[in-house]
């Protein structure tokens, strides 16, 4: 039963990054067959293609600024009695 549960999650993972293919595309004519399968080939590959004008988690050149880090430690565990 797991493993039907995770395909159908991962179904509809891939269907809604369908639906958003469409969004950033309107004149595609692309169907979810062939998303599935064009999906099916970068992943066999590893082959991503970006747009780097909309792709905000892309890797930009020149100065970058770090945020400084905090030591963080979680508050310990207390015993309820």
């Amino acid at each position: 039963m797991a493993k039907k549960s995770a395909f159908w999650l991962l179904n509809c993972e891939l269907f809604n990054s369908f639906r958003i293919y469409q969004k950033l595309n309107p004149t595609s004519q692309m169907i979810y067959k062939e998303f599935l399968l064009q999906v099916a080939k970068d992943w066999d590959t590893d082959k991503v293609e970006t747009n780097s004008d909309t792709d905000t988690d892309a890797a930009h050149t020149g100065t970058s600024s770090h945020t400084p880090r905090v030591a963080h430690e979680d508050p310990p565990w207390e015993t309820f009695g």
